[in-house]
């Protein structure tokens, strides 16, 4: 179990809530796609894709949380989004807030109604809230990460992807 790849957005001309996704092991081989590209690029150029087609919807949120997975042939990503939190100077409002949380279930590109999550994604949503609970704000929090513990991804190169920092789909 545990994490492959974490990528990062900050928010850009893409899409501009900012936010994280993470590749988990489970079903990870379904962005194997035709052999010849790498897992982590076609999970990001599938994050990337989905995110677009509800480009309107995510405006709505402070920021978003995602873990991509597969089951069976299908890909799925679990998304999170934070509501837009009430702007304020004083760093203890950021800290002491308690965002409410939408779910979707995207299952091969389809945004379908689903309400169901794994326990590892719970342990990440849990130690991204304590994570943001001690950062100053929605940019030194997506600047920085929290310590996911044993579910980290084993390998260096992939701990801060860039969501978008690899070329478009057409």
């Amino acid at each position: 179990m545990g994490i492959i790849a974490r990528y990062s957005h900050k928010g850009d001309g893409h899409l501009l809530t900012p936010g994280r996704i993470y590749l988990h092991r489970t079903g990870s081989e379904v962005f194997n796609g035709d052999g010849m590209s790498s897992p982590i690029k076609n999970a990001a150029l599938y994050a990337q894709n989905v995110l677009k087609v509800r480009l309107c919807t995510m405006r709505d949120y402070a920021y978003f949380l995602g873990v991509l997975w597969g089951e069976g042939r299908e890909k799925v990503l679990d998304l999170f989004g934070y509501e837009i939190m009430e702007p304020s100077s004083a760093k203890e409002a950021w800290q002491k807030s308690n965002p409410d949380v939408d779910l979707w279930v995207i299952r091969g590109g389809e945004w379908i109604s689903e309400n169901r999550t794994c326990e590892d994604t719970t342990i990440i949503l849990g130690r991204e809230g304590e994570h943001r609970r001690r950062t100053a704000g929605l940019a030194e929090f997506i600047n920085t990460f929290p310590d996911l513990g044993s579910l980290e991804p084993t390998d260096e190169r992939y701990e801060n992807l860039k969501l978008w920092a690899l070329p478009q789909q057409v």
